[in-house]
This record gives C-alpha cells, structure tokens and sequence, in this order.
C-alpha cells in the first residue's frame, strides 16, 4: 500500500498568509489616534511665542466666530434686562410707595361784588390772607373814551371804609388816579402801597370822585362808566397774584353857578364888586379856579378890567378910568383853562374920579 504523501509548505508557499497579517496590524495601528510627543508640542509653542511680525498665524475662523456669538448672547441679556417700558422719555422707572398724610387745598383769591352803596365794592379774601391794591382805571361815557381834556383837572379817590358803611362825599383815600387819558395809573397817596385783607374776611372799597371844571361843564349830567383793576398776590414768600375788574358808575354833577356880580358903594372914589360861587342847592362849591377876572363891556366886545384875582376871592374894588357908563361881568377859569362867565353883570356910572353903582 502506499502512503499518501504529506503536502510540504515551503517559505514562499505561507508568505501570503504573513503578509495578510501584517497588513491588518498595520491596519490597527493607523485607526488608532498616534498620541503627539511632548517635544512636539514645546517646539509649536515656542514657535508661536518668537513669532516675527507678520509671520504670526492668523485666529482660526472659528474661534472668532465663537467670541461674536458670545458678544450677541450679552447684548441681548442687557437689552432685555432695560426693556422699554414707554413711562418715561428715558424709557425706564423706578417706584416706590410713600405713606403721606391727608391733603388739604387752600383758595387765594379775591372778589368784588356791588356794595349797596353807590360807587363802592366789597373786597373778599379766600382761605388765605392777601395783600390787594387798585392799578388802573379806564373812564367811558356812553361806551366811548372820554376826552383828555375834559378829564383835565378830575381826581379819582380810593378809600377803605367799614362793610356797610356809606362812602364819603370827598376824602382824600389811600389810593389816587388823576385821569388825563381815558385808562390811568392808579397809585398809593402814602407810604403804604399796598392793603392787607385776612383770609375769609372783607372790606369795602369807594371810588370818590371829584369832578374838575371842565368835567361838570361839559359832561353835565351824563353817566360815566369807571373800570378799575385790582391787583390781588399772597404774601411772601409765596408768588400767587391775579387781578380782578370792578365796574361803576358815576353821574357828572350839573357845573357850578357863577352869579353876579353885585355893586356895593365903599366911598364916592370906589366901589365893590362881588360875586358868588355856589352849587345846584346854593352852597358853596368846591370846585377849583384858577383865577378870577373881571371884564367890562365896549363895542368891541368883551375887554378885561382886573386880570389875576385870587381864586379864593369873591369880591373886588374898583375906582373909575373913564367917563360914562359901564356893564361889568366876572369870568372865572378853572384848570385847563376851562371858563364860566357870571350869570348876570352889573353896571356903574364914572365921571371925573367919581364912581358909583348904577
């Protein structure tokens, strides 16, 4: 019998079998991560610390992109940490609750309501105590201005007088207005220029008036509307001020009569002349002249005998100049030059020196 013959490998028969397994070591080794020695580190480190200029490498792209993103994350935290809240221009608030105590308001003011006396008002002050004072005045007649000269010589009187009481005929009060235009200063007649009325309490104010010459002779009887401004202001330190309107009104008295004048014989040389100066109800005006004169009558009209005569005289002398008869007249003149003749004349005979009342 014969045996089977064993099948002998030679090198180059297991050659292939070696290098496949080589192979897959090779295999394994290169999958596996190759950890980096510490010499090669050093070296990259150092590399980047002696860096010349423009040598140095350039950030990674996305390492820059990773600071960005970071920045826009801190932004939007802030933003939404000052969100707008459209209180304020600012557009943020802060609050806060306060405990207080009870409010109360005050009133500062001041009215003028009608008195029941003419040509007066009563003055109120509100829960606060004032100081007051009358600044203007505007004077009307039949809703136009009044001339300034008729006005000349017309003195306006505010006067301070007790609730209820009746205004004065003629005082001197502690404000004034001499109107030489249709709207005139009012202003204090003395050191104080400006009145004190106490919170919740009242006064009457009177607006006197004391009509010139000229006034009463052209405006005789008619009614004149007198608007005054009160100026009203709390005291210091405090700086509230307002002001209020105080309508009236006022009828202009029929002017003066001027009669005379009267002849009386003093000696045979001289004679007196006087005359009077009277209101409606025949006592003594008040109305104030300048001077007096005394004119006597030619064809040539009206010629003056005695110029200048006091205002307060109501009487005069007079000796003769001239031959003949003679009718004499007194003018008086007022501020402004405004004149009233006397209502009637009176006449005298001359001759030689010799005077006497016809």
């Amino acid at each position: 019998m014969t045996t089977p013959r064993r099948a002998h490998r030679s090198a180059r028969d297991r050659r292939p079998a070696r290098d496949r397994r080589a192979r897959d070591r090779d295999r394994r080794t290169l999958a596996a991560p190759r950890p980096r020695p510490a010499r090669h580190r050093a070296t990259r480190a150092a590399a980047r610390t002696t860096a010349t200029p423009g040598t140095a490498r350039p950030p990674r792209p996305r390492r820059a992109l990773a600071r960005v993103g970071l920045a826009v994350a801190a932004l939007g935290l802030a933003a939404a940490g000052l969100a707008p809240t459209g209180a304020t221009e600012a557009r943020w608030y802060d609050a806060a609750d306060v405990a207080v105590p009870a409010l109360t308001t005050d009133t500062v003011a001041l009215t003028a309501a009608p008195a029941t006396t003419e040509r007066a008002t009563t003055l109120t002050a509100g829960q606060s105590t004032i100081t007051w004072a009358p600044t203007a005045v505007t004077v009307t007649a039949g809703g136009a201005p009044v001339d300034p000269a008729v006005l000349s010589g017309t003195t306006i009187d505010y006067v301070p007088v007790a609730a209820g009481a009746a205004c004065p005929a003629t005082a001197a009060g502690a404000f004034r207005a001499t109107p030489t235009a249709p709207a005139a200063p009012v202003t204090a007649t003395g050191p104080e220029q400006r009145l004190t009325l106490p919170a919740g309490t009242s006064a009457q104010l009177c607006a006197v008036v004391t009509p010139s010459l000229a006034l009463r002779t052209a405006l005789a009887g008619q009614t004149l509307a007198l608007t005054t401004t009160l100026d009203s202001r709390s005291p210091a330190p405090a700086t509230w001020q307002a002001t209020t309107g105080w309508a009236t009104t006022y009828q202009v008295p029929a002017a003066p009569t001027l009669s005379g004048p009267t002849c009386s014989p003093v000696n045979p040389w001289k004679v007196r002349l006087s005359w009077a100066w009277t209101e409606q109800d025949g006592s003594p005006s008040t109305v104030p002249v300048t001077a007096w004169e005394l004119q006597r009558r030619t064809v040539f009209g009206w010629v003056t005998l005695q110029a200048g005569i006091p205002a307060a005289a109501r009487d005069t002398t007079l000796t003769g100049g001239w031959a003949g008869a003679a009718e004499l007249r007194v003018v008086g003149t007022g501020p402004g030059g405004t004149t009233i003749t006397s209502t009637g004349t009176a006449s005298i005979w001359t001759v030689v020196g010799v005077v006497r009342c016809a």
